[in-house]
Order: C-alpha cells, then structure tokens, then sequence
C-alpha cells in the first residue's frame, strides 16, 4: 500500500524536475553550484578536509517539504554511521573507494532553489557549503554523498526530500 501511494509523489517530483525553465537539470539533490561558485576538489587519495573527515552518526531528521520517504524508512536511516576518509567513504553498507570531494559554497537562494526549502529552516548558515562525494569519476549515488556544513562538528546530508542531521561519532 505505501508504493501505491509513494508512485504519484515520485511522479509529480519527477514533472516538476521535468518542467523546470533549464533543460536537462538534475534532481534538486544532486544539482550544481552556480556557475560562479567557487569549486575545489581534492584528488583521489586526498583527505576530504577537516570539515567532513571522520565518523558520523545519524543523529535525527527533518523533512520540511514533500518526501519519497515514509517516516518509518527515515526513522530508520537514524542511528546509522558514516564515514569519510581519503581511502574511502561509506555510509551503512554502502561504499565507494577512492572518494574525489568537491567543495562548493552556494548563497541561500540558490540553495532554496536546488532544495526548495531554506537554509535556516534546517538549520544551515548562509552562505552554505556543500560536499559532494565523488566515485569513480562520477558523482556517487548514496545517502550521504551530499553533505552540508552546519557549522563545527555538525553537517546534514538529505536523501529522498529528507534532511539528516549528522554528528561526529
């Protein structure tokens, strides 16, 4: 019963996708920085920074707008770790070796934009920095493989229209 009724969300995500007013953009979780935002990327091997590197526990989460997700399946996306390093990045069971992150900072309306919320209703400084985890040449597919800095010791990554916020474990 749940698929039945996640169907017509995914649907309507997917037409708002396609009809934006810019031709082959991807979904808000995995857009781009504007094309003036700064973009720094640390070569397979390198650290991701002090920003990100360690472990992280899923410690709660939000969904401030319309999510794929029921809040069972996000419940229990909470307790779960991450870990991202310079051999590796991984969150649960999923993993990519040799992660490339690329660090971008973007102003809040383009953030509001891309995730059609604000950043202060999660809970994000303005400007705000993100971290993509890249795999393979590729931007990786995973909860967590976008990560937003909300301040010391603290990032959200968002999965499915849900906010997750991450603390150092």
């Amino acid at each position: 019963m749940t698929r039945i009724h996640r169907l017509p969300i995914v649907a309507l995500l997917l037409a708002a996708a396609c009809s934006s007013d810019r031709p082959s953009t991807p979904p808000a979780e995995e857009k781009s920085a504007p094309p003036s935002a700064p973009t720094q990327a640390s070569s397979p091997g390198a650290g991701p920074g002090s920003e990100v590197e360690g472990t992280w526990r899923v410690a709660g989460r939000q969904a401030p707008g319309v999510s794929a997700m029921t809040e069972g399946e996000s419940e229990a996306m909470v307790g779960r770790t991450a870990e991202y390093t310079a051999s590796v990045a991984r969150v649960g069971s999923d993993a990519c070796q040799l992660p490339v992150y690329r660090r971008e900072t973007v102003a809040a309306g383009e953030f509001q934009k891309a995730f059609r919320v604000p950043p202060a209703a999660v809970g994000l400084p303005d400007p705000v920095t993100l971290v993509r985890v890249h795999c393979g040449g590729a931007e990786w597919s995973s909860p967590g493989a976008l990560l937003m800095v909300a301040g010391p010791g603290r990032l959200l990554t968002v999965w499915d229209g849900v906010f997750f916020r991450l603390e150092r474990a």
